[in-house]
């Protein structure tokens, strides 16, 4: 009986059943993966983490970064996490990732926008506000204006609202603390983890994060090369914002490497932008070859997850 791949392919990509199955494959890899599964500090990173998943599919569907209609962002983004027992309880990179994303429908709707300015300022007010909870967060600034950059939304007036946006909240900050503790000392070591930072690498590489770096590093390594060196028959802005998500992944890499005390932190944000990645490329072949390189990807990350809780 010969397989019909295109209709299976179809099937894998955008049945809501095999999304379903992915949340339950989720939630049960939870319960196999920790002993902690009836506090409900437990579920709580695991519900946004849920969420995330959604908010990608918004994401990809509302700017067309897959040309068609795919379910495969958040059954990756289950995947790569759900398999890492590591992240199961991070409420803190559970937290910032939300608000990364959220931060990427703003920068996304720049492109060919009159007033960018707007959503620069929520893009600092985002990530200012984030940086409360999760300091490196301030990181991003950066990130995102070279994504204004990409997308041509990049200009004196945009630049001026993410430092204004930046300045609002820490002038109103700074100001409180000064009144209710007239020192400015305490402002910056409540704010402020500069002791936390590193400048050596410090990441270990076990047999299964060498297995895992590898696979990534030859992913990013071939989609660079599609990205930036040969051409796709995608929209200026699609090729954009997949440049963008690469650029932001490589830098995450750096970052998990050089600071790995926020390992787990790193890692959820960069399944993020590596899932879209992975999806585009993956969302319209309809080759055999696709199909059992997806079935094999799927059980060795479930292989690798086992692997760590025996």
């Amino acid at each position: 009986m010969r397989l019909d791949i295109a209709r299976i392919h179809r099937v894998f990509i955008a049945n809501w059943v095999i999304t379903f199955f992915s949340v339950l494959a989720f939630v049960g890899l939870r319960l196999l993966g920790s002993r902690d599964w009836y506090s409900i500090q437990y579920w709580i990173p695991a519900i946004i983490q849920m969420g995330i998943a959604l908010l990608l599919l918004f994401l990809s569907q509302t700017y067309g970064i897959i040309r068609q209609k795919s379910l495969l962002p958040a059954f990756f983004y289950l995947l790569f996490v759900g398999t890492n027992p590591l992240l199961f309880g991070n409420l803190s990179g559970s937290i910032s990732t939300i608000l990364i994303i959220a931060c990427f429908f703003f920068l996304f709707a720049t492109y060919q926008n009159s007033l960018p300015q707007i959503y620069a300022f929520n893009i600092a007010i985002f990530i200012t506000l984030g940086s409360l909870y999760w300091f490196p967060l301030l990181f991003f600034l950066p990130l995102f204006c070279y994504g204004m950059y990409l997308l041509r939304s990049l200009n004196f007036r945009s630049f001026f609202a993410l430092f204004l946006g930046v300045f609002v909240v820490y002038m109103f900050l700074w100001t409180s603390n000064i009144i209710s503790e007239n020192n400015l000392s305490v402002f910056f070591k409540r704010f402020f983890a500069f002791d936390d930072l590193q400048i050596i690498w410090t990441f270990s590489l076990g047999l299964q994060k060498r297995i895992i770096c590898s696979f990534w590093i030859i992913f990013l390594f071939l989609s660079g090369l599609k990205i930036f060196l040969f051409d796709i028959s995608e929209k200026i802005r699609t090729i954009m914002i997949l440049r963008y998500l690469w650029v932001l992944s490589c830098i995450l890499c750096v970052l998990l490497l050089t600071q790995s005390q926020w390992e787990s932190e790193w890692l959820l944000i960069l399944y993020s932008s590596v899932s879209l990645l992975i999806s585009y490329f993956f969302a319209p072949l309809k080759k055999k070859i696709v199909l059992w390189f997806l079935l094999v990807l799927t059980a060795g990350f479930l292989v690798l997850f086992f692997w760590s809780t025996l």
